[in-house]
């Protein structure tokens, strides 16, 4: 009869578990990608993928954000939702997710506001996870595929923004074929995004530290068909404004 009741209870425990995963979403905010803030102070141990990251996350009453870089797999929770990326510091690799519940409280009331629903940004497992156009499970995270930039105003990915913003989607070991129209040596991924965000021509970059101290090629078109694999370099593509 104890066994019973301590598998019972361990089943009402796994279902909480369950129930609670489900209704704590999580989002990337790109615009801390590459980054970790002084927040990040919730220790979440480390993970091969960022939905157990997340997982881990939404075990943990006071955790409503984490990165996790995908190259060490360190996970780190923090009690808010950033808004500044002031006081961050550049580390490669790291992603940042929030959840999409996010809950404003006053001295007399408590407001909670749905972010609308996305499938970009959000941890995944494979193509179920990931059906918009273009989009595809990358790293266990829904990214837009390859040669296509995502425009948060429609929530798709597209091959011409029009305008084109400041953040970056990454690309591990690969090249995009297309003549640069730019090159610059000894410089860092910083720097390199600064040179294409600068130029209004800019679609994307070619980064490899392995070369020339560091290594930046500006690409001014994307074509998905002309991706080749090649260790050590990585393409960041442009994402729209």
């Amino acid at each position: 009869m104890i066994n019973i009741w301590i598998f019972l209870l361990t089943m009402s425990s796994f279902a909480k578990s369950v129930a609670l995963l489900e209704k704590e979403l999580f989002i990337k905010d790109v615009s801390f990608s590459n980054l970790l803030c002084p927040l990040a102070t919730i220790d979440l141990g480390l993970h091969s993928r960022a939905t157990k990251c997340a997982s881990a996350c939404s075990q943990k009453p006071a955790c409503r954000s984490f990165f996790y870089n995908k190259h060490d797999q360190l996970c780190k929770g923090a009690p808010g939702i950033l808004t500044s990326t002031a006081g961050c510091a550049l580390q490669s690799g790291t992603l940042y997710f929030h959840t999409t519940d996010i809950t404003t409280t006053t001295s007399t009331t408590t407001t909670t506001t749905t972010v609308p629903s996305s499938q970009y940004g959000r941890p995944c497992t494979g193509a179920a996870d990931c059906t918009i156009t273009y989009g595809k499970c990358l790293r266990s995270t829904c990214e837009c595929q390859a040669g296509y930039s995502y425009k948060s105003s429609t929530d798709s990915c597209v091959s011409n923004c029009g305008n084109y913003g400041s953040t970056y989607s990454e690309y591990l070991n690969v090249d995009l074929a297309v003549t640069h129209s730019g090159e610059y040596h000894f410089t860092s991924l910083a720097r390199c995004h600064k040179y294409c965000s600068d130029t209004s021509s800019c679609r994307g970059v070619n980064y490899s530290p392995l070369f020339n101290g560091g290594m930046c090629r500006l690409k001014s078109r994307l074509d998905p068909t002309l991706f080749v694999s090649f260790n050590g370099i990585n393409f960041y593509t442009r994402n729209c404004a």
